[in-house]
């Protein structure tokens, strides 16, 4: 949390904010220039507080910001019905989103505990029937603990704000979709990494092989994990080795600046009484 505290933090808010303002860029171009990746770019221009900080305007060039990502979202699909199930952005561009179903499936599912997506956001994505698209996630993670039990929590007991997440979603699968067309390899793959779980897995190998010593990023990371699966803070601090008191405490100050993961937390304790708890181990 140092970081966001730096100098430095508040600067790159400067130079995205004017990316985004005066030059009209798209998160991508964000990326590159102020040298960010995917999970950054989003963590930092959902920092209401951070952005309150660095220009002392009780919130207007964060909104401002927010409106002008919102209109990139939805910019190249304008005609976007939700009612017609003639539409599909992932049949649109499922010749490079996927090879098969069986991907195309996993997408989906990491895509919804991601963006915390509901059932009728991914019949809409995907435009598959909804107790067809249900069947199949069940199937598919029946023998799977840990999506079995996040999916089910997430369709069935999390209050999700349809209208924004929907839009996170279109705004990264556009994303997806500019970097492949671009052949920009490199973001191409940061962006898949960012729905998929690559850096946790390479934070518990480094924990394996190494004394690594955590870095503020590191919990950062974990914590989104935590938020993705729903999972009780003892499995989190059981598959990191974390003391819970230390991992209770950044959890804490991480989430005074972040009220948007504050309220999804929130739901999450108060619904099933602070998190999932797996029988099986998640290391």
């Amino acid at each position: 949390m140092d970081f966001q505290k730096d100098q430095e933090y508040y600067l790159k808010i400067r130079q995205a904010t004017y990316l985004i303002v005066n030059k009209n860029a798209t998160d991508i171009q964000v990326m590159k220039i102020v040298k960010l990746n995917y999970r950054e770019v989003l963590h930092l221009f959902n920092d209401k507080i951070g952005f309150e900080k660095t220009f002392h305007d009780n919130g207007k060039m964060f909104e401002l910001v927010q409106n002008i990502r919102k209109n990139h979202s939805l910019s190249s699909d304008s005609n976007i019905d939700k009612n017609k199930d003639t539409y599909s952005l992932l049949h649109k561009q499922n010749h490079y989103l996927t090879k098969n179903d069986k991907d195309k499936l996993i997408f989906l599912i990491l895509l919804a505990l991601t963006f915390r997506l509901d059932l009728d956001c991914l019949t809409f994505l995907s435009g598959e029937n909804d107790k067809d698209l249900y069947f199949k996630i069940s199937t598919y993670t029946s023998d799977k603990e840990l999506l079995k039990i996040a999916i089910r929590y997430l369709f069935e007991n999390e209050r999700i704000d349809v209208q924004n997440n929907l839009e996170d979603a279109i705004e990264y699968l556009n994303n997806l979709e500019r970097s492949y067309l671009d052949r920009d390899l490199q973001t191409y793959n940061d962006l898949l990494n960012f729905i998929g779980d690559t850096e946790i897995k390479k934070i518990k190998k480094e924990l394996k092989e190494d004394d690594k010593m955590l870095t503020p990023d590191d919990f950062e990371k974990i914590f989104d994990y935590q938020l993705k699966y729903s999972l009780s803070t003892k499995n989190i601090c059981n598959a990191f080795n974390l003391a819970r008191n230390k991992y209770v405490r950044f959890v804490n100050l991480h989430l005074s600046y972040h009220p948007d993961l504050k309220s999804q937390y929130e739901i999450m304790t108060t619904t099933i009484g602070y998190g999932i708890t797996l029988r099986s181990s998640l290391k």
